[in-house]
């Protein structure tokens, strides 16, 4: 996202990140892991809300498509400039 934000030449001045409702019933299970082996677990999985205070020349429609086009993306909205941003 943060890639395909600055491709299209926005320039991104704060980040926020929030995680949202788990997938499932939320727990994490190990398959075929060895008892010797030490690893992580997985990240849990669930939805994540990125917010973005971005700025461009362009209209930020260009922005709203090119992001909605990303697998894995299941919602973009627009929240208007005068909107505070923590």
């Amino acid at each position: 996202i943060l890639i395909r934000c600055t491709d299209l030449r926005f320039s991104i001045d704060k980040v926020g990140l929030e995680q949202g409702s788990k997938i499932g019933n939320g727990t994490l299970e190990v398959i075929d892991q060895d008892a010797d082996e030490e690893s992580e677990p997985p990240p849990p999985k669930g939805n994540v809300t990125l917010t973005m205070l971005v700025r461009g020349k362009r209209p930020i429609s260009h922005l709203v498509a090119a992001i909605s086009d990303i697998d894995g993306v299941c919602e973009v909205g627009r929240i208007d400039h005068g909107t505070e941003f923590e």
